[in-house]
């Protein structure tokens, strides 16, 4: 340090080094304030202490592991769990991006003079990356848009005169046609003056998200190359999987996850057309807020200057819908994939810790047709001791085969896989079993991901000399010996257990499902005499060349305790610290190394000894457990310790060595159902859950496909589970059997208070989950949860007054709806039958269609049907257009073609709130109804008035 100084004061005088210092000092100082303001915001959101905010980001930065903090380091956190701290560290992450994306954005803005306080309070209170891109987009510097080049040519100050003043503006054609294509450079520039108004942005989003609906038509000419390439056969039988979301809207607000990704599905196969339709009352809500925006819009001077911002606000709102309806997509699209992904952790989580097979001597078969059934025999601990293959149409070898291979391994299970002509090798295995006395139990596992993994390059490494048909079968008796230790090799992707798991972003998938094996590894512990590496990688912080130490060091037997592994090469302190508790030694002299207690909390072990005159572990830990609050709280005191590490140490020293999966079943062992063409309504199934998704549950009964059960707890049941009552109720015109649980479902007041719903049937409940973690009903809560308040926000105050524009209701019942939408149907009908058109002529008298003669009886039945829509304050805009802009449903229910209805919601806005002549009786000429005097048209103008 000191050459460095002297070397530097040489050649700057000193004055580089004291200017880097202070900068150092300072960017500490930064760093710090904006960690501390993190932490602020984050606590808020998720309701935690801030201290544990603070506490777990620290730490976190120092390298420490989230099951670390959540297991030994509780009193620090105040008791988070792994999903807690996910959480917390996730949204620290987002926070940190958008406030890095947001300084550049402010920071262009302020160059280009474009920052105003307004805009820059706007981009303040944005929290989400998303909403801060969207709208950043608009000021996006494209130097080949159109506006851009629009800009340059100098018709920008045109623009704005057209947009913000009322004055009159001369020659505006000549104007626009001294500059080549100018017509579309002048409106690419008033387009984006708009899209630049982040109100407006905010008001049409929350009012599509309330109104809009999502559409899909089945496609009858393929026009996506997916689907050109495809047969005939093919594309027709993806067309009939699809055909039932033919011609169907969903409004966005209700339309559930998994359809969304379903329809999602059919739009990438090319045979669904899926877009958002606005309501008609978005229209009138932009058209409104332009006439309160822009003061161009009341030029009464100008026809020409009129019409052409009539034509600009009509391609600008066409712009402002489709920007929304994209965010409203990917909202929807975003909101969809957290439900898959939280579906999928959820099944994995359970299969990885289903209850290990100890002593199991196992015959794994995976069957085929094909390629016959390929045999393996394996030992407890997995290692293949004989192979043989076969046939299934010489049943007579094969029995022979099985008795022998029994009888001289002394093997006592058989494992079958799920898959083809599974249920013919089970008659046989049990027809075997009974005919000969075999002393043997047989059971159907699944093998999903079994081939995936017999090619893998963890395959070759493992079996370099077994042919890669047999390592099916490897795998296939493992995963009931250990499953964890064994489902870990598998690509998760490739175990068939969740919700559209292939059409969702793969990177978000693969992050969400490590952290849950990372969860169930870390939960189990690893056994460091027994474990493949492939596990002990999964602990965080164990890196492949500390892996290959721990094996080196297993061989030579000099890996026996927690403390032989701190001399581990390559072993630092600090990952020592992360790790320990993870690793367990069965054959260690300290009964505390096979245990989750951490070697830090040993001396304490000891005290407690002391402190509690006890010599024997398990007696400490049941009197920890019978203590009250107040005597743990004073014990922990004395022991220099916090309670929730005393709660830690009295469950592990009452249960010595506990798995954590004891109490859970084993592979599900049950005999096959018949066969497909015997099952008919009203017979009832017995079979294991293979898959839980929001809708139902796949359940394996014995056929060539599982089978989609509705009607059940999705908290009660998970992967592995039996149900015994599945009432069959018929075959879908797919060929699909239809059935339903009859144990029924369990229901939970919160959850309906909260308005969440899963398909058809309410099945959201809240018992306790294994490991501590969410159940799965808890974390589809706060996904839906989420998303209603997205799609249902709260009208700020007097929003509705000022917008023009009925409040919506978070919870209507059916009936209410049934009863407005029904009124509303009404109403366009008559509405339809009366429509009157003016036509404003020379004269300035009024022209009025034949149908004039109902209008009376119009007036009176639409005042009655309508839906009461609130008039902007001090606006004069006549109360009848309004209501008539929000009338009907959806475009297309008026009807005529959907650029009438716009040319007539935007003429109507921008006649300037004067009053029509309806309900005029006497014929008074349209001069007289009006509240301001206005320039005498052209003869050819005709102006269309609701």
């Amino acid at each position: 340090m000191l050459h460095l100084f002297l070397r530097i004061r040489r050649d700057f005088s000193g004055r580089l080094f004291l200017a880097t210092i202070s900068l150092r000092a300072m960017s500490t100082t930064t760093e710090w304030d904006g960690t501390s303001r993190l932490c602020k915001i984050v606590s808020q959101r998720l309701g935690i202490p801030e201290e544990s905010a603070s506490y777990v980001l620290q730490q976190s930065k120092r390298g420490s592991t989230v099951p670390f903090l959540a297991r030994y380091r509780r009193d620090e956190t105040g008791g988070l769990d792994e999903t807690m701290i996910r959480q917390l560290l996730d949204m620290t992450e987002e926070l940190r991006e958008v406030e890095r994306r947001r300084a550049f954005m402010l920071k262009n803005l302020r160059e280009r003079g474009l920052l105003t306080p307004q805009l820059q309070e706007a981009f303040e209170r944005l929290v989400h990356l998303n909403q801060l891109e969207d709208a950043w987009e608009p000021f996006k510097e494209k130097k080949t848009s159109l506006a851009h080049r629009g800009r340059e040519a100098g018709l920008e100050p045109l623009a704005k005169s057209l947009l913000y003043t009322e004055e009159h503006l001369h020659n505006l054609q000549e104007s626009l046609g001294c500059v080549a294509d100018g017509e579309r450079l002048f409106q690419a520039i008033v387009v984006e003056e708009v899209m630049r108004c982040d109100e407006i942005r905010h008001i049409m989003l929350a009012e599509c998200r309330r109104s809009s609906c999502v559409s899909s038509t089945l496609i009858t000419t393929p026009r996506k190359r997916s689907a050109k390439e495809m047969d005939k056969d093919s594309l027709e039988n993806i067309k009939k999987q699809f055909a039932v979301y033919d011609n169907k809207r969903w409004p966005v607000q209700h339309i559930v996850g998994h359809r969304v990704l379903a329809l999602q599905r059919g739009e990438k196969k090319g045979v669904l057309q899926v877009k958002l339709i606005e309501h008609h009352r978005s229209r009138n809500v932009f058209f409104n807020w332009a006439c309160s925006k822009f003061a161009g819009t009341r030029r009464s001077e100008s026809l020409q200057a009129s019409s052409l911002l009539q034509k600009y606000l009509l391609a600008a709102y066409e712009q402002l819908v489709k920007c929304t309806h994209a965010t409203i997509r990917r909202d929807l699209k975003k909101s969809a994939e957290k439900e898959s992904i939280a579906v999928f952790g959820h099944s994995l989580r359970h299969i990885l810790l289903q209850r290990p097979m100890r002593d199991a001597r196992i015959l794994a078969m995976d069957p085929g047709f094909t390629k016959g059934v390929k045999c393996v025999a394996l030992d407890e601990n997995g290692v293949v001791l004989t192979r043989f293959h076969c046939d299934l149409k010489n049943e007579e070898a094969m029995k022979d085969y099985i008795t022998s291979c029994v009888k001289k391994m002394a093997l006592n299970k058989i494992v079958i896989g799920n898959g083809t002509a599974s249920r013919q090798v089970a008659d046989i295995t049990a027809n075997v079993i009974e005919e000969r006395k075999l002393s043997v139990e047989y059971a159907i596992v699944s093998e999903a991901g079994a081939s995936v993994y017999s090619v893998s390059d963890v395959a070759k490494e493992e079996f370099p000399n077994l042919d890669p048909i047999y390592r099916g079968a490897v795998s296939i008796g493992r995963r009931v010996i250990d499953p964890l230790s064994e489902l870990v090799k598998i690509p998760v992707r490739s175990m068939g257990i969740g919700m559209y798991q292939h059409d969702i972003s793969e990177a978000e998938l693969t992050r969400a499902l490590n952290r849950v094996v990372e969860s169930c590894v870390t939960c189990v512990g690893v056994n460091a005499a027994v474990a493949n590496r492939y596990v002990m990688e999964k602990i965080p912080g164990v890196t492949k060349r500390m892996v290959d130490q721990i094996v080196l060091a297993r061989r030579t037997k000099k890996l026996l305790s927690r403390e032989d592994l701190r001399r581990i090469p390559g072993m630092t302190e600090a990952v020592y610290k992360q790790i320990a508790g993870f690793f367990r030694f069965p054959n260690s002299p300290n009964p505390l190394d096979n245990s989750n207690i951490h070697p830090e909390s040993y001396p304490i072990v000891e005290k407690l000894m002391g402190a509690l005159n006890e010599e024997q572990r398990v007696r400490v830990g049941r009197t920890l457990q019978g203590m009250g609050e107040a005597e743990l709280k004073e014990l922990a005191d004395r022991v220099g310790c916090g309670r929730a590490t005393l709660e830690l140490l009295a469950v592990e020293l009452a249960s010595p060595a506990l798995d954590p999966r004891s109490e859970l079943p084993y592979a599900g062992l049950f005999r096959r159902a018949s066969k497909k063409a015997d099952v008919k309504a009203g017979d009832k199934l017995s079979g294991v859950v293979q898959s839980v998704t929001t809708f139902g549950a796949f359940v394996d009964v014995g056929l060539h496909d599982d089978i989609l059960v509705r009607n059940i707890d999705i908290d009660a049941v998970h992967v592995g589970s039996v149900l015994n009552d599945i009432l069959v109720s018929g075959v879908d015109e797919l060929g699909r059997i239809q059935a339903k649980h009859n144990g029924g479902a369990k229901h939970n007041g919160g959850s309906q208070s909260r308005g969440l719903t899963i398909e058809s049937e309410e099945i959201l409940t809240s018992p306790t989950e294994l490991g501590g973690t969410q159940m799965l009903s808890s974390s589809l809560a706060e996904v839906r949860e989420e998303r209603q308040r997205l799609f249902q926000p709260t009208p700020p105050q007097g929003e509705g007054d000022q917008l023009g524009h009925s409040r919506s209701t978070a919870h209507t019942s059916g009936k209410e709806v049934k009863s407005q939408r029904k009124r509303e149907r009404e109403g366009r009908r008559v509405k339809e039958a009366a429509a009157v058109v003016i036509e404003i002529t020379e004269g300035g008298r009024d022209t009025i269609c034949p149908r004039k003669r109902h209008r009376r009886d119009a007036d009176k039945v639409t005042e009655e049907t309508r839906p009461a829509t609130a008039v902007p304050k001090g606006s004069t805009t006549d109360s009848n257009a309004v209501t008539d802009a929000c009338a009907g449903d959806f475009p297309g229910s008026r009807g005529g073609t959907k650029e009438d209805e716009m040319q007539h919601a935007v003429r109507s806005a921008l006649n300037g709130g004067r009053r029509s002549p309806r309900g005029s009786e006497s014929g008074n000429k349209t001069e007289e109804s009006l509240k301001e005097p206005r320039t005498k048209p052209e003869a050819s103008a005709k102006v269309f008035v609701f």
